[in-house]
């Protein structure tokens, strides 16, 4: 081993147990920091209290979004230079200091920034981490592994959700609940660092993975025509996805259904994310990256058309099946974008392509979840934030197609090996 390439014999030799543990404890944080995608459960108390409009609350989401993004990309380049540990850390500091300082927050500002950036920042550099040094375990099951990991990030919602709106309306309140959801995530990424290894062959931006075929650094990846498809078909359906998430639990509220019942329902989409996680891991890695994008598409099709109903005819149970198709579609996304990275691009920049490829939170957060909170405030429903969700999925559809054509073309040129 010259510590430049990763095989299975190689990684055998590591230690089998180790690699299972990372799999293990890796989907136990992503799990537990997953639960960032619940802040519609923290709306209805702040605006309550503080009176801020939603426009205000949804921009919360929407900067948490843009730090988890911004985290990805700098834990992508400090993995290469640094221990995966010092990330770790670096990422518990800052949701220890986020959720604390939002637990004493008395300004829009102050909320910004502590929920906002920080803990988003947090999440991003432990997203990534763990995601890039966990799949250097796993070099030819990327969509499977990928899928089972990142499962625990999606289902999140629906596991703690409840018990953090149980914390929040029958216990300790909005203070308390953040000051214990920072602790217990401090804790977690501390004993991430001891549990979470990296293989001794793969370190920094080494060269691992395929063995074969292209490495595309970041400069080259962002000269591909197929790069901008395949951002710009993230874009459609991260935006639709976000768009819901970031109201999960407030549109039920908005159709008379109880505080409990609505976070119940909003954690469907969790329910759908995570299961659409490894549902897309075994789909890409059996089907490949085309039939896993055209599916993923029709489920946000499908799933605005549902909420559009759902909103017109005041039901429920098509509220439901809507979020579960929604959720699908979003759950695919993680996947998909580990999977086209690595076998688009190669390993051995992985790191810091997935944080730019991630980068599309930035915009699907200001298009989805701001975006629609400004359109409730000015229509005084949902309504046309759905007319607008449904133009987005069949542009999702053109993306998807185009994309396809694009990467023909580069495979016929020499400008990729991989199949479609």
């Amino acid at each position: 081993m010259n510590g430049k390439f990763i095989s299975k014999k190689d990684i055998g030799n590591v230690g089998a147990g180790a690699k299972y543990i990372s799999l293990f404890y890796g989907g136990l944080l992503l799990l537990c920091t997953g639960v960032i995608y619940s802040w519609s459960i923290f709306v209805a108390p702040l605006e309550i209290e503080f009176g801020w409009s939603r426009s205000q609350t949804s921009a919360v989401f929407v900067l948490s979004m843009a730090g988890y993004n911004i985290g990805s990309i700098i834990s992508g380049i400090m993995i290469c230079r640094y221990s995966h540990r010092i990330t770790l850390s670096i990422s518990a500091l800052l949701l220890l200091l986020g959720f604390l300082g939002a637990s004493r927050l008395s300004s829009l500002a102050e909320i910004y920034v502590f929920y906002g950036l920080m803990c988003g920042l947090g999440t991003g550099i432990a997203y990534n981490t763990v995601v890039s040094t966990v799949l250097a375990w796993f070099p030819d099951d990327t969509g499977t592994v990928s899928g089972l990991l990142l499962a625990g990030y999606g289902i999140s919602s629906f596991l703690l959700g409840p018990v953090i709106n149980r914390m929040l309306y029958e216990g300790a309140g909005w203070r308390s609940t953040f000051s214990r959801m920072g602790w217990v995530f401090c804790v977690l990424m501390l004993g991430a660092c001891i549990w979470i290894r990296r293989p001794e062959t793969a370190h920094g931006c080494a060269k691992h993975g395929r063995g074969e075929g292209i490495e595309v650094s970041p400069g080259q990846m962002l000269r591909r025509p197929s790069f901008y498809l395949f951002f710009g078909w993230l874009i459609c359906i991260g935006s639709i996805g976000l768009g819901v998430i970031g109201s999960g639990a407030v549109l039920p509220l908005e159709m008379g259904v109880s505080p409990a019942k609505a976070a119940w329902t909003a954690g469907v989409l969790s329910v759908g994310n995570a299961g659409g996680r490894i549902l897309y891991g075994r789909l890409c890695d059996r089907k490949g990256r085309s039939f896993g994008m055209g599916t993923a598409s029709a489920s946000v099709g499908i799933a605005s058309f549902g909420l559009l109903s759902a909103q017109l005819l005041g039901n429920g149970v098509i509220l439901t099946g809507a979020y579960l198709f929604t959720g699908l579609a979003y759950g695919s996304l993680p996947v998909l974008i580990t999977y086209f990275c690595t076998r688009q691009y190669g390993t051995r920049y992985r790191s810091i392509n997935l944080g730019i490829l991630n980068a599309n939170g930035m915009v699907t957060s200001v298009l989805g979840s701001w975006g629609g909170g400004v359109i409730y405030e000015r229509t005084g429903s949902y309504t046309a934030a759905f007319y607008v969700m449904i133009g987005i999925s069949v542009c999702a559809l053109v993306l998807w197609k185009m994309l396809n054509q694009g990467l023909q073309k580069e495979i016929k040129y020499g400008t990729d090996k991989d199949t479609l």
